[in-house]
C-alpha cells in the first residue's frame, strides 16, 4: 500500500491530524536543523526553541505536556552540544 493509498484510507479526522502532525514536525525538524548547524549562539538557539514552542502552541494547544516532554529535552540537547555560548570573550571557551 502507498502513502498517497493509506491516506485516502484515512477517515477526514485522521487526515487533519496527520496534517497536524506532519505540520509540527516540520517545524521543528527545521528549527532543530538551524541549531545542530552549529551557526547560532546558545542565546539565539535558545530564543528559536521558545519561539518554536509558541508555534506549536498554536498548532497543538491541548498537548503542550506532550511536546514539552518529548521536544524539551531534545532542544536542550541540541543546543548545550551544538552552540557557541556568545557571552564568553572571544577565544575562551
Amino acid at each position: 500500500m502507498s502513502e498517497g493509498d493509506l491516506y485516502r484510507s484515512m477517515t477526514p479526522e485522521q487526515q487533519c491530524e496527520d496534517r497536524t502532525i506532519r505540520t509540527l514536525q516540520c517545524l521543528v525538524d527545521c528549527a532543530g536543523r538551524k541549531i545542530v548547524s552549529g551557526a547560532l549562539s546558545s542565546r539565539e538557539a535558545t530564543e528559536l526553541a521558545q519561539k518554536t514552542r509558541l508555534a506549536a502552541e498554536r498548532i497543538i494547544p491541548d498537548q503542550m505536556e506532550s511536546y514539552d516532554m518529548i521536544y524539551g529535552s531534545r532542544f536542550r540537547y541540541w543546543i548545550d552540544h551544538f552552540c557557541s555560548n556568545a557571552t564568553l570573550p572571544q577565544g575562551k571557551k
